[in-house]
C-alpha cells in the first residue's frame, strides 16, 4: 500500500469494493466518461470478476483519501499465446475527476504496474478512451507508447 498526502492506493476485494457505499458512483462516473459507442451501459459480472480475482487474474486497486473512494483500476493478467508470455491489461483505470489532480490516477498506474512485474508480466497494456485525460497523461510520459489504435464493429 502507499500513502501520499492522505492519499492511500491499495488491493481491494471485489466484494468489498461492490458493498462499499461509494462504489456505485465511482462506477456511475467511469461509466458516463469511459462509454464506448455502440456498447450498452455497463453491468459489472461481479461473479466473475470475484472468479478472476479468486483465480488470481485479476486485481482490484482502489485509491482512497482517507474514507473516499476516489479511484479504482483493475489489473487482468493473461498469457498471451501469440508471445507465449505473461502480460498485464488494466480493464479499467478511473479517477473521479475532482480528484486528478492528487496524483491517485499516477498511483493506480504505478501500483499496477508494480503488480504486472511481480506476475512476471511482460508489459502492461493500458487503454484508455480517445481524447480522454487519461490518454492525454499516457502520451505525455516516456515510459508509455502509443502502440495501436483499437476499433470496434458493434453487432446489436
Amino acid at each position: 500500500m502507499r500513502r501520499m498526502d492522505g492519499l492511500s492506493i491499495s488491493p481491494m476485494s471485489v466484494a468489498s469494493f461492490r458493498t462499499h457505499h461509494a462504489s456505485g458512483e465511482l462506477l456511475r462516473g467511469y461509466a458516463a466518461e469511459c462509454a464506448i459507442a455502440n456498447l450498452p451501459e455497463p453491468s459489472p459480472d461481479w461473479a466473475a470478476y470475484e472468479q478472476m480475482e479468486s483465480a488470481g487474474a485479476m486485481t482490484l486497486l482502489a485509491a482512497r483519501r482517507g474514507e473516499l473512494l476516489i479511484g479504482v483500476c483493475t489489473v487482468v493478467m493473461y498469457r498471451n499465446p501469440h508471445y507465449s508470455q505473461p502480460m498485464g491489461v488494466t480493464e479499467s483505470l478511473f479517477v473521479t475527476p475532482e480528484f486528478r489532480s492528487t496524483g491517485a490516477g499516477m498511483g493506480l498506474l504505478r501500483a499496477a504496474e508494480r503488480i504486472a512485474k511481480a506476475a512476471g508480466a511482460m508489459c502492461l497494456f493500458v487503454s484508455a478512451p480517445t481524447s480522454s485525460a487519461l490518454s492525454r497523461v499516457l502520451a505525455s510520459h516516456q515510459s508509455y507508447k502509443w502502440t495501436n489504435l483499437a476499433f470496434m464493429r458493434g453487432f446489436a
